[in-house]
């Protein structure tokens, strides 16, 4: 992570508390002052893959019981994250619900570093068309922010559209057998190497502001909105970036559950709510996602039968994430080819 400034009266090794005395409910150790919490609980374990315990906290306040959500960091990189987005970013998505930041330490000299936000509320994640099409339209506000806003040495977590075109055409006859050992359709599967070929290694998209991290588990539909949540990946990316997190990623941990009508149905929504501001037809725009889509869920495939062959992860598990990426795949394909 680059280095960023702080707002002015930034202390290190102090508690910076923007409510109160919300930041009382650590102690100078960096463990939660259990004499001040009625209630604790550890917040979804598929959140927390590799990373520190996130809690909520119930407290007792003058007029109600009130709830928090306290987030440990390894290190300070991402505190001083949070506390850029909180004053850069956060103020421009002003129709875009994000946890507000609340208290947080930075302690080098004890290695303690946390954070408390406000608590946006508790529900399962959601993977239906409407939670889809809400977040697509959410997504308008940050990919109209300037380029500027982003520092870019922010990035990716996976490869850039155009070095995953690279990878997939430079094992082009390892891809081409797999596509058609799943029973993909000849033709189409030589239709869409053509059009990647045709791209001289350059896909023609529009750069945005991305989240970076756009899945359904980062979403929380709270008091009839949807909140959008863990900005640590945000980045300049594709604009067809965060569909694929939203839509196509598929992934172990849990089943992405996307169809074909979701997904045309998503893309619409965007589409509309951008006003003409996307210089593409909507038939374009759909295209240009589709092979998006197909040359990292190639990729993915790829992925999935190595683990497979080499025994990695959980057998029933890597079998149900083939069969979503064979079904995008063979939806994306629907489009292309044709």
């Amino acid at each position: 992570m680059v280095s960023l400034l702080f707002p002015d009266g930034y202390a290190m090794g102090t508690v910076q508390s923007k409510m109160g005395d919300v930041g009382g409910l650590v102690l100078p150790n960096g463990e939660l002052n259990a004499a001040l919490l009625l209630q604790t609980e550890e917040i979804s374990a598929q959140k927390n893959v590799g990373r520190l315990s996130l809690q909520r906290l119930w407290v007792q306040e003058q007029d109600a019981v009130r709830s928090y959500i306290f987030k440990p960091a390894p290190e300070k990189e991402p505190i001083e994250f949070e506390i850029w987005f909180q004053e850069r970013i956060k103020p421009h998505l002003t129709d875009v619900r994000t946890p507000g930041l609340l208290a947080h330490r930075i302690d080098e000299e004890r290695q303690i570093y946390w954070m408390i936000y406000e608590d946006m509320g508790s529900a399962p994640p959601s993977f239906d068309r409407d939670t889809r099409i809400a977040a697509a339209r959410k997504m308008a506000a940050w990919h109209t922010l300037p380029a500027s806003a982003v520092p870019s040495a922010f990035k990716s977590f996976m490869p850039y559209i155009d070095d995953a075109m690279s990878e997939v055409m430079a094992r082009r006859a390892y891809y081409e057998k797999l596509l058609l050992d799943i029973g993909m359709n000849p033709e189409k599967v030589a239709a869409f190497f053509e059009r990647i070929e045709n791209l001289n290694g350059v896909f023609p998209c529009e750069k945005v502001v991305c989240h970076g991290d756009f899945h359904c588990l980062n979403l929380l539909r709270s008091s009839g909105d949807l909140a959008i949540l863990d900005w640590e990946f945000i980045q300049l990316n594709s604009i067809y970036w965060d569909f694929y997190t939203l839509l196509d990623m598929a992934t172990p941990r849990y089943r992405i559950l996307i169809d074909r009508r979701t997904r045309l149905d998503v893309l619409d929504a965007y589409y509309r709510q951008r006003s003409g501001s996307i210089p593409l037809t909507i038939r374009e725009f759909v295209y240009g996602y589709h092979l998006y889509s197909m040359v990292y869920s190639v990729g993915i495939l790829g992925l999935v039968v190595s683990d497979l062959e080499n025994n990695r992860f959980d057998k029933e598990t890597l079998l149900v994430e083939k069969d979503e990426v064979i079904q995008i795949i063979r939806d994306c394909l629907e489009v292309i080819a044709t």
